[in-house]
């Protein structure tokens, strides 16, 4: 087996490249190979200054989701990046493709940027619940400002090189590939290391303004989500601390969000979704499932809970279940919205528990009949068309959450449970 990081000498030029198909992942040997070659070409006499690049189509695109939990003896994706941001020689660093995460958190490591043209770059970890956890968001605002630093890490949005290069991201969109790029690197005078870290500052009356505006965004558009929030309060931090105390306030922040079922949740949506697109299976609202799903839910009890659910980022949209569920009870007669319950789930999770349970009954009802294709398909659906918030996973996730956790609050929901969260579903294969 080939190595996926090998040490190519081009004096003055020494070249990392990293060759690990199909995305270049950071898996734990790139970890492991790029611990291997640092070293080596640090030291090498007739190399001075040192070049991070790719192989294939694209620069590194990431961690590895898969190894995400998984013992492993190779140095972490974050302590591997500051053996690069710690190199004693000049560093630079070819992105093509798409640099997104742990790659681009791996190129803010160096001391130079370069990309193509052609190139996307971004910090996606909020669409898995996670911050960026290898410096992203420490040295992404000292960077390129927390404007557009927030930008990218609350949004997960992808730029370009020419965007990247406008905010400082990039230093160079490099036209003609990596070869033009190593020659004139390498006729180039020698770089000087670009002297120390920055360091405790403090923030301007802009950046103060950027962060509060940023806070009632997530809070307006991004209700019950954890992720967003967590990148302002890293970047309010790296405004005010000395980077070395930020990667550990990151680092915190990152553990905490890792562990949390909103992670869990968002990690289940991605896999759910890259299954049913190898599958070619494609969401569709579900009016009938709704509908069928409606039946089994009593009363909203109180205002205030419908507030509550929106808060968690239910949407109460034409279609939606909250939506759907909040018309049901004002047309139908000694059932308007407002009126209490007797329901005793009517906290927030039990509340949670309770739409959750009542779509995936009905949803494993279609799947006994034919009518659907899986628990994720249905989970998809849920939340692409009928307002159940990402965070969340969906309604079967949810149930399984519930079946995991083994206390269902009444002998009713424990029969539910026992309804959706069977193997004729298929729910306990939906990881």
């Amino acid at each position: 087996m080939s190595e996926t990081v090998q040490f190519e000498r081009r004096p003055p030029l020494g070249i990392v490249w990293i060759d690990n198909p199909p995305a270049n992942a950071l898996s734990a040997s790139v970890r492991r190979g790029l611990a291997r070659v640092l070293p080596e070409a640090e030291t090498d006499s007739g190399i001075d200054r040192i070049v991070i690049a790719c192989r294939g189509r694209s620069f590194v695109s990431g961690a590895d989701i898969k190894e995400f939990g998984t013992p492993s003896d190779a140095p972490k994706v974050a302590e591997i990046i500051e053996r690069v941001a710690a190199v004693s020689k000049p560093t630079f660093c070819f992105m093509h493709g798409y640099a997104l995460g742990g790659g681009l958190e791996l190129a803010l490591a160096c001391d130079w940027r370069a990309a193509e043209a052609n190139c996307r770059l971004g910090l996606p970890e909020v669409n898995l619940g996670l911050i960026p956890g290898a410096g992203g968001t420490q040295r992404l605002p000292r960077l390129v400002g927390v404007e557009d630093a927030l930008e990218l890490l609350v949004t997960g949005v992808q730029i370009g090189a020419e965007r990247a290069e406008e905010i400082g991201l990039v230093d160079d969109v490099a036209a003609n590939g990596i070869d033009a790029y190593l020659n004139r690197l390498a006729q180039a005078p020698t770089p000087d290391k670009r002297a120390g870290k920055p360091g405790a500052r403090e923030m301007t009356a802009n950046e103060q303004e950027a962060i509060t505006r940023w806070r009632e965004r997530v809070a307006r558009e991004m209700p019950g989500c954890d992720a967003p929030v967590a990148c302002i309060d890293a970047v309010d931090f790296a405004c005010r601390h000395l980077l070395c105390e930020g990667l550990s306030e990151e680092t915190r922040l990152f553990l905490k969000l890792h562990r949390s079922p909103q992670s869990k949740a968002l990690i289940y949506q991605f896999f759910a979704r890259q299954k049913a697109r190898k599958a070619q299976l494609y969401t569709r609202p579900r009016p009938d499932w709704i509908a069928v799903a409606l039946r089994e839910l009593p009363p909203l009890p109180h205002q205030t809970e419908i507030g509550m659910l929106e808060s968690l980022g239910f949407s109460k949209a034409p279609g939606s279940i909250l939506g759907e569920w909040v018309d049901a009870n004002a047309s139908s007669t000694g059932r308007e919205t407002g009126r209490p319950s007797s329901d005793p789930g009517t906290d927030e999770a039990g509340i949670v528990a309770r739409i959750s349970l009542a779509l995936a009954r009905a949803g494993a009802a279609l799947i006994e009949e034919g009518k659907a294709e899986s628990p994720e398909v249905l989970d998809l659906a849920a939340v692409d068309h009928h307002g159940f918030p990402r965070q969340l996973g969906g309604p079967f996730h949810q149930a399984r959450l519930l079946d995991e956790a083994g206390k269902p609050q009444d002998a009713h929901r424990e029969r539910q449970i026992e309804t959706v969260a069977g193997t004729r579903t298929g729910i306990n294969d939906a990881q």
